[in-house]
């Protein structure tokens, strides 16, 4: 899932192919699809843990909103 989020970053969501996503990560296919069915799958999995991640931090006591 890190790699996937890195290769969004790098080149953007439209740009990110599972075989950028593997090279990346240093997996195979087939390890790959043990857990994600498809791209979409993946980058839906990446997107739900980065928003469970940023409200955890909005939560915490250390943002501070003026």
């Amino acid at each position: 899932m890190a790699a996937t989020l890195d290769v969004i970053h790098e080149e953007g969501l439209h740009s990110v192919t599972l075989a950028k996503v593997l090279k990346k990560a240093k997996v195979g296919w087939g390890t790959t699809f043990n857990y994600f069915e498809s791209k979409e799958v993946l980058v839906n999995e990446v997107y739900k843990e980065a928003r469970i991640h940023m409200g955890n931090f909005l939560a915490s006591e250390r943002v501070f909103i003026h």
